[in-house]
């Protein structure tokens, strides 16, 4: 099984990026740099998840997981365009982008912890796998994408999970529990995706080829 075209919401990521464009010119005019807007993204994963994480506030504060997750994917794509754009990329940057992403989608799975009936084993699975995706997608060369399951998927399938969650204590752990087992299947096969695309560039490009 070879998966080497990007799949799931990335492949919609031009269009995202073309809505965006003139937000990102704005923060430039502004004095605004990408590495900043990269820095906040995570700071408002790292605030969402441990405001959700404490047990003691209602199931139905889940909500505010949806825009939270869509703010950050903005931010993302934004501050992709500002260093690309605009002539502001940077070594650094490049690692405050992958560092950060696995920081904040560990931070926003975790209140995922609190729920009644949800195995904390299979949440930990989750964010271990991931993290490896992301891992996956940055080693061999240039940064791959492939597969079923990376990081917007995982965010439209958080936001999803975490409107379930809102709608009530005793219905909350029944849906989740398979989405999630679903999530880390389709996690590993975009590992898988990911290692083998690079093995067959590596390939493709290795001399006498």
């Amino acid at each position: 099984m070879r998966l080497s075209t990007p799949l799931g919401l990335y492949s919609l990521k031009p269009a995202f990026q073309n809505v965006l464009r003139p937000a990102a010119r704005r923060l430039i005019r502004m004095g605004i740099a990408p590495n900043q807007i990269t820095i906040g993204a995570c700071l408002l994963s790292i605030a969402a998840g441990v405001v959700l994480s404490a047990r003691t506030l209602p199931l139905q504060w889940f909500l505010i997981l949806p825009p939270v997750l869509f703010v950050r994917m903005a931010m993302n794509a934004i501050d992709g365009l500002m260093a690309r754009d605009f002539g502001r990329q940077s070594q650094l940057g490049a690692y405050l982008n992958e560092v950060t992403d696995v920081v904040s989608d560990g931070f926003l799975l975790l209140p995922l912890l609190r729920v009644p009936g949800v195995d904390p084993i299979l949440v930990a699975i989750t964010i271990v796998l991931a993290c490896a995706s992301e891992m996956a997608g940055v080693l061999g060369g240039r940064r791959r994408y492939e597969g079923p399951m990376g990081k917007s998927d995982r965010a439209a399938v958080l936001a999803v999970m975490a409107t379930l969650i809102a709608g009530g204590r005793s219905f909350a752990a029944r849906p989740i529990t398979p989405i999630l087992a679903a999530v880390c299947a389709l996690t590993a096969v975009t590992i898988y995706s990911r290692i083998r695309a690079g093995l067959d560039e590596v390939k493709t490009h290795a001399p006498g080829r």
